[in-house]
This record gives structure tokens, sequence and C-alpha cells, in this order.
């Protein structure tokens, strides 16, 4: 179910945020106790109707999954949007954040009185107030955004566009999502295909984790960039003669390189002072 899915990836993200030591992004305490309050509600009718209960019509039941759908997509759409928008150095308020997320709540308010008349009297939804309700979504200008989002084949499709595009400097693109929903898959599909390798000189692969530590980083992407390079060699060298290594060897080159399970933004910032600016991709997981 496509609906409850979607919840229970909003409320993942949301608790990773809360319990990250270094949250990529700020959440207000109110606007999480009322997101969670209603992911609950819905997460609840959805689990009952799925098995047939609750009463009223399949098709009833069946627009509002959409529409819950829809509310959830749009609320991780804000949160994922900021934290890519943070890892690119662009600014967004927080009132903006804030005021983004309110109509998202919003929505999903009217959604749960649909929901609770449901429950009380047994009846259809008027069709007309939930087109109201989902124009709401339909016409936020947030959802025009594009995030690499795990969980459709044409996602691949998008990132791979992205590859084998021409820019002309260093390109970052995010994939972003509750874990367990297969972005190290997506990203090992590109990596390895068959258009993406041939567009590269280099390519290298780095797994960061919770703990990173930059040197390591740094000695993994320069032991797929230069075969000439070995541990022995670099277990000597500092980070940042390790790093000056790896802008040497990179530089001039089309290369692209996977930073995959990155929980902290902060390693972006430490990596990216020793890779050229020219480049050809910048494939990342995020939380």
């Amino acid at each position: 179910m496509a609906a409850y899915a979607a919840l229970l990836s909003l409320k993942y993200t949301i608790e990773q945020i809360q319990l990250h030591p270094r949250p990529p992004i700020s959440l207000d305490q109110n606007q999480v106790v009322s997101l969670i309050g209603n992911l609950n509600f819905l997460q609840e009718f959805l689990e009952v109707y799925s098995c047939g209960g609750g009463g009223g019509s399949r098709e009833a039941a069946d627009v509002l999954e959409s529409l819950i759908a829809d509310a959830a997509h749009a609320a991780e759409d804000i949160i994922e949007t900021r934290i890519v928008d943070q890892i690119h150095g662009e600014k967004m308020s927080s009132n903006e954040l804030y005021q983004d997320l309110e109509k998202v709540i919003e929505e999903m308010g009217f959604i749960r009185k649909d929901v609770m008349e449901i429950k009380e009297k047994n009846i259809g939804i008027i069709e007309d107030r939930l087109h109201i309700n989902s124009s709401i979504l339909g016409g936020s200008p947030l959802t025009t955004k594009q995030n690499a989002v795990v969980g459709l084949d044409d996602q691949l499709i998008e990132v791979m566009d992205k590859l084998t595009g021409q820019p002309s400097n260093l390109r970052i693109i995010p994939i972003v999502g509750m874990g367990g929903i297969g972005k190290t898959t997506l990203a090992r599909n590109a990596y390895t295909n068959q258009l993406v390798t041939e567009q590269f000189d280099t390519r290298a692969w780095v797994t960061i984790s919770q703990t990173y530590n930059v040197r390591e980083i740094l000695v993994e992407i320069l032991l797929c960039a230069s075969k000439d390079e070995s541990r022995e060699i670099l277990s000597g060298m500092s980070e940042g003669e390790i790093g000056e290594r790896v802008h040497k060897s990179l530089y001039g080159r089309r290369y692209l390189i996977v930073m995959d399970d990155i929980w902290s933004v902060d390693v972006w910032d430490e990596v990216q002072l020793f890779l050229p600016k020219i480049a050809r991709g910048f494939l990342c997981q995020s939380l």
C-alpha cells in the first residue's frame, strides 16, 4: 500500500532527524508532535481499511489513500529539499520551512476530518471537497523540485541523465530517503551501468557510515583514481598530503565519486575541499 509506505517513510525520516546527534535541519517541535499525531491516526485508519473493516465505501477509502500518500510525500519532499539545500549551501529561512510544513499539516487535518466522518457515519466522501483539498498539495511549488528519491524505475533514468550530461563544474546528485528503500541499490545500478562507466575516466565508491574519517575517505578515493598508489605508500602521509594527491590525480579528468551511507552533511564540507571543481558527477546518499 503506497499510502502506508509513505507514512512510514515520513515517520522514519522525522525520527532520524530527531535522534541525529547533529541534525542537518531543525524542525519545530510543535509541528513534529502534530505530524506524528496525524501519521499515527492515518496509519491506524489504513490498517483497518486494508483489512476491509471500518465500514464506508471502498471507493471512498481509495480516494483517501491517494490523498494521504500525496500529503506524506509532500511533507517528506519539503524536509528532504531543505536537507539538499543545506548540502548545496543554499539558504532557506526557518520560517519558510515552518510555513511549508504548516500547509501540509493543515491538509492532513482536512484528511483526518474526512476519515472521522467515514468512521462515524460510514458514508462516502464528497468528491468536490476532496478535489479542493488535493489542490492545496497539487499547487505547491515545492512539489516541482526534483529529488532523487528511490522507489520508481524512472528515478534510475533521472540519475543516469544527470550523470551522462555535460556539467562544466562539480555536480552533486543527492539520493535521499528512509533507510531500506533501495538508495544504495539505485546508486549501484547507476554506478555500474555501461553508459555511465564509459562517461568517466575515474570512478570511486566510498562507504561513509555514521562514524567517518576524512583521511580514510580520501585514501579510498585515491586508490580508485590512481593505480600507482598503495596503502603502504599513503600510510605515513597526513590528511592534507593525501588530499593534495587526490586533487592532482583527479584534476582535468572526468570523475564520478559515490559517497554511500552519509549521516551528516559535515562530511561534504571536509571532502569537497580536496576535489577539483571541474567534474562530471558526484553521487551522494544522505539521511
